[in-house]
């Protein structure tokens, strides 16, 4: 029995001694574990908030970098500082007028530029700012009008000269922007025809008027660059068909008459012959080509004629900015605006960054230079960088082990619950069962009994019940051995087969390399660290001492205000009251002074003063105080006399410590003297 005895206390033991430690080392790993959560939440957090920093910045200063990359570019083709200036300006206005973003409008004086030769500087901004706007108006791209204004001053810029390159690109605006509306088409569609007419017809003495609304009837038929093409070939043929068809296209002082009484001429010469011999004589003076644009014309000389003069009669852009403005909506405008300034304040910033971003790129560049002529330090660097990144990479896996484990943990508990639970569902069916044909209380007593006896015999034969499970660990012993000398090179082997050994092999020798270099780094650099942290050490300590020096200045100014305030205020109330009580007193004399007249009067006086000793008796009987004691219970004491002397039953209350806490004092007397009369009394017992 007691060898039994001593074999539970030693399990018991040996429990309490395996329980410590293990429930320690299990306190160990969650504590690592939130110091890892929350380093890795940390770092997240700053290095989020440094990223995010930096974003803010960029995007803070893009619009100005954005402005001055496109400023940068416009310059590189030759356009001076005085002509950038007026060409922001320019796109500043465009875009707080019809919206858009002022450094797209400014990218495109970079074709302008360009495409034109000899373009001044005022006019570059103004040839610029019209092709946005011709864009806005004919809703198309800046690209294309682009183009298309570099096209038409080439083609006329003899006219352009002459009037002036900025009023001449205004008149093209708004002619063009007419045209586009008169024939239904577009910048892209008029460049086209343009480019393939080229000088011919310019040189021929025709306008701008005439060939713009010439090209803008026949593309409605054969498309912009098909009409170029055709009326290029007629009027190429023009000194040919004169001949074949014995006509004169020029007036008498020899310039070429208008396009529609040239087509006027035309028709009536083959107006009589029939369709066919029309087409071949058509053919053979002005070329298959030519004659296309012949006979599309004839049916729309009154349309030319009348498209001619509404052209001659633009003079500025008006008509495309009020097609501008019809496309343009209100929040478009808006946000122009918007752009625009945060474009101005952006800038700003840029400018203000500059001479810190330049001080900076000298710092790295001595930076670069000193780790080029250290290489050992560099590689230090690296490795430490390789290095953190390796222990992020382990307190993440770590965080992730620790995590799956509470997952199988969980898993485990959840399946172990649902097992117990179908048991326990299990033996309650079957005891459900058995108490439907048996008496439970005797299978109760049963099972006490039965527990009873196995305690017996288990205390009984502990020697052979121990004895057993001794022979069956000894023999299970005996088959690992046989087993580890049989099979154990090929569990090696296995083992060392598979991927995952590797890997933690891999894991815990990387680790090592690391902690190895990280210490020899350490020792490496820890000297210099430590002469830097001297270095830097004195101006940390001026900055925490400046910055002190200033809180207490600003601390004490702060209650030396509120100081003044409150004297100030102390003062102003102390004059009020002094002068409240001036007042008071003075009035209380006069009543005195009245009433010791009236008590002198014969006969009123005396009923005066008797009236005034009957109210000091009955104010003097009726005195009742009110209070509560320190129970909670309410007390009353009536009357102001006494004739109880020091020492008696005063002295028994006193020793009680029986105290009454005084609420309020109550004068019952049905006829309450006046203020004047208690004021008087007041007065004449002090």
């Amino acid at each position: 029995m007691k060898t039994a005895i001593e074999k539970l206390q030693f399990v018991i033991g040996m429990k309490d001694l395996t329980s410590g430690p293990l429930g320690k080392f299990s306190s160990n790993m969650q504590h690592a574990k939130k110091i890892a959560m929350s380093g890795a939440k940390q770092m997240a957090g700053g290095i989020a908030g440094v990223a995010g920093s930096a974003y803010s910045l960029i995007k803070a200063t893009n619009a100005g970098r954005e402005m001055n990359k496109a400023l940068g570019d416009v310059k590189s083709v030759g356009a001076s500082n005085k002509a950038l200036k007026m060409l922001e300006a320019s796109a500043d206005r465009f875009a707080s007028k019809y919206g858009g973003n002022s450094a797209d409008i400014v990218r495109s004086g970079y074709d302008i530029q360009s495409a034109i030769t000899g373009l001044k500087d005022e006019a570059l901004g103004t040839f610029t700012a019209s092709s946005a706007l011709l864009a806005k108006a004919g809703k198309s791209t800046s690209d294309i009008t682009t183009k298309y204004t570099g096209v038409m001053f080439n083609i006329f810029e003899k006219q352009a000269n002459k009037i002036g390159q900025s009023k001449w690109v205004d008149q093209l605006t708004g002619k063009s922007a007419k045209a586009i509306e008169m024939f239904s088409t577009n910048a892209g569609e008029l460049s086209a025809a343009f480019t393939n007419v080229g000088s011919s017809a310019t040189i021929m003495g025709y306008d701008i008027d005439q060939q713009m609304a010439t090209l803008g009837i026949l593309q409605g038929t054969m498309g912009g660059a098909n009409a170029g093409t055709a009326l290029k070939a007629m009027m190429g043929k023009f000194a040919q068909a004169q001949k074949e068809l014995n006509l004169s296209f020029k007036d008498a002082k020899g310039n070429m008459l208008p396009m529609h009484s040239v087509i006027e001429k035309i028709k009536n010469s083959v107006g009589e012959l029939d369709k066919d011999k029309q087409v071949a004589k058509l053919n053979k003076a002005f070329g298959e080509e030519g004659a296309k644009a012949v006979m599309n014309l004839f049916s729309k000389t009154e349309t030319l004629k009348k498209s001619v003069h509404e052209l001659s009669n633009i003079k500025d852009s008006s008509i495309a900015e009020k097609m501008a403005l019809n496309r343009t909506d209100v929040l478009d405008a808006f946000t122009g605006k918007l752009g625009v300034l945060w474009k101005n304040i952006s800038k700003g910033a840029n400018t203000a960054l500059k001479p810190v971003l330049q001080y900076g790129s000298k710092i790295l560049e001595k930076i670069t230079l000193f780790m080029q002529k250290h290489p050992t330090l560099t590689t230090g660097i690296g490795a430490i960088a390789v290095g953190i990144i390796a222990l992020t990479t382990a307190f993440s896996a770590f965080i992730a082990v620790m995590e799956f484990v509470k997952m199988v943990q969980s898993a485990i508990l959840v399946f172990k619950s649902l097992s117990i639970a179908t048991h326990l569902a299990t033996v309650a069916t079957h005891l459900f069962n058995a108490a439907l044909w048996l008496n439970p209380i005797t299978w109760i007593v049963g099972l006490i009994i039965g527990l009873i006896a196995v305690i017996a015999l288990c205390v009984v034969y502990w020697k052979k019940i121990t004895g057993v499970f001794q022979w069956g660990w000894n023999c299970l012993k005996s088959f690992g051995s046989w087993f580890v000398g049989k099979f154990g090179k090929l569990i090696t082997m296995v083992i060392w087969s598979l991927p995952i050994t590797w890997i933690v092999c891999a894991v815990i020798e990387g680790v090592k390399l690391i902690w190895s270099t990280l210490t020899w780094l350490w020792k490496l650099i820890s000297p210099w660290v430590s002469s830097l942290w001297e270095a830097i050490k004195p101006i940390f300590i001026w900055i925490k001492d400046l910055f002190l020096t200033v809180i207490t200045g600003i601390w004490n100014r702060i209650t030396g205000f509120f100081t003044g305030v409150k004297n100030l205020f102390f003062s102003i109330f102390g004059f009020i009251k002094g002068i409240f009580t001036t007042v008071v007193g003075w009035i209380f004399s006069k009543i005195n002074w009245i009433f010791e007249k009236l008590t002198k009067l014969p006969i009123i006086g005396e009923k005066i003063q008797a009236t005034y000793d009957k109210l000091k008796d009955a104010t003097a009987d009726n005195v009742t105080i009110k209070g509560m004691n320190s129970d909670g219970s309410s007390s009353g004491v009536t009357g102001v006399k006494s004739d109880i002397t020091p020492g008696g039953a005063t002295q028994n209350l006193s020793n009680t410590n029986n105290t009454t806490y005084v609420d309020s004092i109550n004068i019952n007397s049905s006829n309450a003297p006046s203020a004047g009369q208690i004021e008087e009394y007041t007065l004449m017992t002090s």
